[in-house]
């Protein structure tokens, strides 16, 4: 006899999701039909399952971690090989102490995410913080509060919507800069001051029911959510129709 669970429902429900997703949107609905088209829209479905449970299955906000959310082996939305992106989650009611290096990148920066607690695709941008708002050391070490007391300096506020700081690296090399050996970043994230609980809490049923759901909503967010099926939204104007062609100058408005 199987014991009914939150967790087991919400592990269900997971399964269900992958279905949907590998049946819709690796399928006809997304006009995805050949062989290797299905094998390669599956490839991104699974990149973005073990995203989501590298990122977001264990997330502790008053013992957050910085993670990688795309790497050499796994890949997310656009690509970008001249970048590293580490996110983590927060709480807007807490303080929080950065520390890192540089590690040779041209430009990095910080930013507050909304609406993303859940596993769901941010909203919206609700803080950003650049390496020009940031004192750097000569060794390209660096530390940044996050929240508090307003500073001149190396300081970011908290937005009141806040749940995940994202972190941007970007490189000018002739080599993508995360392929092997890729520079140590020594990101660190500790929760230094404000409203949140700090009492280690052991796994629920509910908690882990919880970070299923989140890995769920995390995979739906990033295909089906993310992306409509083709016809059903005019492209942006900036979007061509036909492979390896740009879209005529003329048809772009810029600001």
């Amino acid at each position: 006899m199987v014991t009914p669970t939150q967790s087991r429902a919400a592990f269900a429900e997971l399964l269900a999701t992958l279905g949907e997703v590998a049946d819709r949107f690796a399928g006809d609905e997304w006009m995805v039909t050949s062989p290797d088209d299905v094998a390669e829209a599956l490839r991104a479905v699974s990149h973005h399952l073990g995203s989501a449970i590298d990122t977001h299955f264990d997330q502790d906000v008053s013992r957050p971690l910085f993670r990688p959310i795309v790497t050499p082996w796994r890949k997310g939305m656009g690509d970008n090989v001249d970048a590293m992106y580490h996110d983590a989650p927060v709480d807007p009611a807490g303080v929080y102490e950065i520390t890192g290096t540089t590690a040779g990148a041209v430009y990095f920066s910080f930013t507050a995410e909304a609406g993303a607690l859940d596993g769901s695709f941010p909203t919206r941008t609700v803080g950003v913080c650049n390496d020009t708002q940031i004192d750097v050391a000569p060794d390209g070490r660096f530390r940044l509060t996050v929240g508090g007391p307003a500073q001149e300096r190396s300081w970011m506020p908290m937005a009141p919507e806040a749940s995940r700081l994202t972190v941007r690296h970007y490189w000018e090399s002739a080599d993508p800069p995360a392929d092997p050996p890729a520079p140590d970043l020594a990101l660190a994230i500790r929760l230094v001051g404000g409203d949140v609980p700090t009492e280690p809490r052991a796994p629920t049923d509910a908690s882990v029911a919880a970070a299923i759901r989140r890995v769920a909503t995390y995979v739906r967010a990033r295909t089906m959510d993310a992306v409509p099926p083709p016809g059903t939204n005019p492209p942006q104007p900036f979007v061509s129709q036909v492979p390896n062609q740009f879209v005529a100058a003329r048809h772009l408005q810029l600001d």
